[in-house]
């Protein structure tokens, strides 16, 4: 009785749509390609309704995000931070230090984590929208360090033509 019941289960098949992913995806691939990585696989499994799945797997690609983005900029700023320091810290931990300067992408990253958390816990206390408000709120931060990025590079260039002029 009990194994018939178990035939009659039906998984949903996973169809692979086309998907057209946001455009930070290739110069962020440059700091965090396990967050491009995972952020693809949570774009795919909202498109295939897996909604058990995104937000759990958008927190996992936020701690990539953040973690890869502190370590990528402790060549390009002064601080106190060590690799060690924040691959082994907490997410939240790791927010704090590495965008304590920037409230924007802080405030992005930090509302993301927080329901990410939520759907990983037996009583989700976020709103129903909160999948869509994480891909949002994910894609202005990811953006927001694009610009940081472009605005790293730029800096480079005029940095390098000075030596020139010299």
């Amino acid at each position: 009785m009990y194994s018939d019941s178990l035939e009659t289960l039906a998984l949903p098949t996973l169809h692979r749509p086309s998907i057209n992913y946001p455009v930070f995806f290739k110069k962020i691939s440059t700091v965090s390609p396990k967050f491009v990585e995972i952020y693809k696989q949570c774009i795919q499994a909202q498109n295939n309704e897996l909604v058990e799945l995104t937000g759990i797997g958008l927190r996992r690609a936020i701690e990539f995000l953040v973690k890869d983005y502190g370590i990528f900029m402790l060549n390009h700023s002064d601080t106190d931070l060590t690799k060690e320091k924040i691959s082994k810290d907490s997410l939240y931990n790791a927010i704090q230090d590495v965008f304590k300067d920037d409230t924007f992408i802080f405030e992005y990253i930090d509302e993301s984590r927080w329901i990410g958390n939520n759907k990983t816990h037996y009583t989700d206390t976020s709103e129903d929208d909160s999948i869509n408000e994480m891909f949002n709120f994910i894609e202005a931060a990811a953006n927001l360090i694009v610009a940081k990025l472009t605005s790293l590079k730029a800096r480079n260039h005029r940095n390098g033509r000075s030596k020139k002029k010299d």
